[in-house]
């Protein structure tokens, strides 16, 4: 009698303990389907942060381009700044 109220308990407990895991892994199920939706979302911000630095790069490309397109203006200006004092200096120079 008394090993049959034993082995009813350890029955009792290896049931509860089964529910209990069982319990467990539906939760971890859970932790990873929502680990799952985090990861999708953790790739899309990445796919939109690749975006910004690729259109960040190329801005700065087109800026690069821009800025020495200036230098160049701004060389061309000064070299016919000085051909055209040049001249003037030519001039002021004659007998009139």
């Amino acid at each position: 009698m008394e090993n049959d109220r034993i082995e009813n308990a350890i029955a009792e407990l290896r049931t509860e303990m089964l529910a209990g895991f069982a319990t467990v892994n539906e939760r971890f199920d859970g932790v990873d389907a929502r680990f799952d939706g985090v990861e999708g979302r953790l790739g899309a911000v990445e796919g939109r942060l690749d975006s910004v630095a690729t259109e960040l790069e190329e801005t700065r490309t087109h800026l690069t381009t821009l800025i020495e397109s200036v230098r160049d203006d701004v060389r061309i200006f000064a070299e016919a700044h000085v051909a055209l004092e040049q001249r003037v200096t030519t001039l002021e120079q004659r007998p009139r």
